[in-house]
């Protein structure tokens, strides 16, 4: 639970079990407690790149449409990197929408995280992420 984004924690979150395909753990969580947060978020932990990378490509596809992330001037998906190191990519992001919701998915390359998150409003979600993702 160390690896959950902003608002989210033991209170709001749950294993699943069994996880996600291919992942080595699974986590859902509600209601991040966090302003703008995401009505629901899913964290699944992976053992390699290679997996993690494929699931994401999974997560991407089944979108409803894929959307520029709200300010960054690039199409979905794209790779996303920390302020402090611009040249170094730390994942990969997509925002788009998923049955009728807001909808960012996103890699954490580090950790082998992969997390989608879903909420009313794309900006106010990709926001929360920006801050806490």
């Amino acid at each position: 639970m160390g690896m959950l984004s902003g608002g989210h924690d033991s209170s709001n979150c749950e294993p699943v079990t069994p996880p996600e395909g291919g992942a080595v753990a699974t986590v859902d969580c509600t209601q991040a407690i966090t302003p703008g947060g995401p009505a629901f978020t899913r964290y699944s932990l992976f053992g390699d790149k290679a997996t993690l990378d494929a699931a994401f490509e999974q997560a991407v596809r089944v979108n409803s449409e894929l959307l520029e992330c709200p300010g960054s001037g690039v199409e979905s998906p794209s790779t996303w990197h920390y302020t402090e190191t611009p040249d170094q990519v730390a994942g990969q992001i997509a925002c788009g929408t998923y049955n009728d919701n807001a909808d960012v998915v996103w890699t954490h390359d580090e950790n082998l995280v992969l997390a989608d998150a879903q909420g009313a409003d794309l900006e106010e979600l990709h926001n929360w992420w920006l801050e806490f993702g």
